[in-house]
């Protein structure tokens, strides 16, 4: 979160630190119902991968067991096509993957910055009362 979206929250600086700080929990925890989500799909498309794994498997079984060229050769084309979707949802996996720990990892370093820009304002805030 840059600051300019910690401004956006109260830009004439109506909200007291008890709703500011509501409102920032609050986008939190829906960033964190967003990144939850998209965790359980990448869980669904692992599942789908590994049943597609499996279905490669049980197509290198039939294919050794096939005795005709032309069942052969289907097999061989189905496995292929298969190889290459698994290979695809891997890769789209991987990407998610990797896309949601970034997200995680902004989300967690712009949390933190938001916590020290709150502590600094609220430590200037003592310091005007204590003068």
């Amino acid at each position: 979160m840059n600051e300019e979206e910690v401004h956006a929250f109260d830009r004439d600086g109506s909200l007291g630190t008890d709703a500011f700080l509501e409102k920032v929990i609050r986008q939190v925890e829906e960033m964190m119902t967003e990144l939850k989500k998209k965790d359980k799909q990448l869980a669904e498309k692992e599942q789908e991968l590994l049943k597609k794994e499996a279905r490669i498997q049980e197509l290198e079984l039939e294919l050794e067991n096939s005795k005709k060229d032309v069942a052969i050769e289907e097999s061989e084309k189905i496995l292929e096509e298969a190889k290459r979707n698994a290979d695809r949802i891997v890769n789209e996996s991987l990407i998610r993957a990797e896309k949601t720990e970034m997200e995680a990892l902004m989300l967690r370093k712009n949390i933190e910055v938001l916590k020290k820009k709150i502590k600094d304002a609220i430590d200037a805030k003592l310091e005007m009362v204590e003068e």
